[in-house]
């Protein structure tokens, strides 16, 4: 987007966030690099010790029912990964989805650890755990400039499939969301962004 646009877009709709949707099914999920060490959460104190850069100490993204993966160096933690199954979503933008799907919700990695790979491996890890639990499609919103993580998803085959919009627009001070699901026939026969939360629009 432009800067004439975003001035544009801001000027109709006032404060916005805008996000990507990106998206893959589970069997598409490539194996994880098997010379890194990922495994499950399983005790959130990791994200309690003194050492932990803050942006991991804030990566606890755990509710009940949630997926957590965790990469290390030793004893060190590299990064985390959450998904939230499609129950836990009534809380997120992209709605409410059915049971066999899951979102990413959160993926960091320690600024030391960067460029190794791991958020590649940590989001192929997470899918394919998933796929052997038996979900069928996972999601990811990712902020429209954050070209690290769409080239992260894009590299281990996920793909944009449509776009969020929250806004304030000025005429009616009231908050609005539009979510845009792109009208591609293979994203509709496999029922992409099918079950979105009541009062999202598609187009």
């Amino acid at each position: 987007m432009t800067g004439t646009a975003r001035k544009s877009l801001r000027l109709l709709v006032g404060d916005y966030q805008l996000w990507r949707i990106y998206s893959i099914a589970a069997s598409q999920c490539p194996e994880p690099d098997a010379n890194l060490d990922i495994r499950l959460i399983d005790n959130l104190d990791i994200f309690t010790r003194p050492e932990l850069e803050e942006p991991l100490k804030r990566a606890n993204w755990f509710e009940p029912g949630a997926f957590g993966c965790a990469a290390w160096s030793g004893n060190q933690l590299d990064g985390v990964c959450w998904f939230w199954p499609g129950p836990l979503l009534t809380s997120r933008n992209i709605g409410t989805q059915p049971e066999d799907c899951a979102e990413l919700i959160q993926i960091t990695v320690a600024r030391r650890a960067q460029g190794k790979g791991i958020g590649p491996a940590l989001i192929n890890f997470g899918g394919r755990r998933l796929l052997e639990a038996g979900y069928r499609r996972l999601y990811a919103q990712i902020w429209r400039t954050n070209t690290a993580s769409m080239r992260a998803f894009e590299k281990v085959g996920w793909r944009q499939v449509g776009w969020f919009l929250q806004c304030e627009p000025l005429f009616s001070g009231k908050k609005a969301t539009f979510r845009w699901a792109f009208r591609d026939p293979d994203l509709i026969s496999n029922h992409v962004l099918s079950n979105w939360r009541d009062g999202g629009s598609r187009s």
